[in-house]
């Protein structure tokens, strides 16, 4: 869910205290997430992204749009309102700190609600960002289509639905690493518990478990019992394999 202010406010969270007027309005409304807009002649279509913490600014971001196709460019099916996307970077986001930074702020912005399972005809709608020189960024909006491929498993295709965006990276605030840490703690109570010999790891999603079992001896199983296998026999045998060899040994 997210809300939307269309009457102007002079926040500029970049400029000296700027952060304060802009916690206050989140706080009031009760977002952890923001999306700033504005247009200046030094800095012409600008967009700002940022997060808090604990009612703090945490990360924030500003954006140049060079360019932009909106949803009413692409004559094709919208997909449907609620839908959690699938997300996709492309490019290399490690060769900067910053812009893995910018990746992890994205991934917060379009991942949407927790989900336990996912239903593959749910699967609509998928977000692509790529990684340009610049540094640069690309965002693009499709459409999942799941259709027929003669087996189980369905051909994937993908159209674009807009919007498109390529922005360019201008000022950015990081938190400091000791902030960082606080913010990424896990509560105690959220942590699943390890359980013993047990591991989900295998790639598919399975569980999978370890049976530890006490050497055994092949002798003693109750099988059924055949002349040939029987110890009487068995050293008859052994016996005329060794006198053999003494034959041969003699000679």
């Amino acid at each position: 869910l997210s809300k939307s202010f269309p009457r102007k406010n002079s926040i500029r969270p970049f400029e000296a205290a700027g952060e304060a007027p802009l916690e206050t309005l989140l706080a009031k409304n009760d977002c952890s997430l923001f999306m700033l807009g504005n247009h200046t002649k030094k800095r012409p279509h600008n967009l700002i992204l940022g997060r808090l913490f604990d009612g703090h600014l945490l990360d924030m971001v500003e954006f140049g749009i060079e360019d932009f196709d909106s949803l009413e460019a692409y004559a094709v099916r919208k997909r449907s309102l609620g839908i959690k996307p699938c997300i996709l970077f492309k490019g290399d986001f490690s060769s900067d700190p910053n812009l893995e930074k910018v990746k992890n702020l994205l991934l917060d912005v379009f991942r949407g609600p927790n989900a336990n399972e996912v239903d593959l005809a749910g699967l609509e709608a998928m977000v692509s960002v790529e990684a340009k020189d610049g540094p640069r960024i690309v965002i693009r909006h499709h459409r999942i289509l799941l259709k027929k491929s003669g087996g189980r498993l369905p051909k994937v295709e993908l159209e674009d639905t807009g919007p498109t965006m390529e922005l360019s990276i201008r000022r950015s605030q990081f938190a400091a690493p000791e902030v960082r840490k606080m913010a990424l703690r896990q509560p105690k109570g959220l942590k699943s518990k390890k359980i013993k010999n047990i591991s989900y790891g295998d790639g598919l999603g399975d569980t999978v478990g370890k049976v530890h079992v006490q050497k055994q001896d092949m002798k003693d199983l109750a099988l059924r019992k055949m002349k040939g296998l029987r110890k009487g026999a068995l050293k008859a045998a052994e016996q005329g394999v060794k006198d053999d060899h003494n034959d041969d040994d003699e000679e």
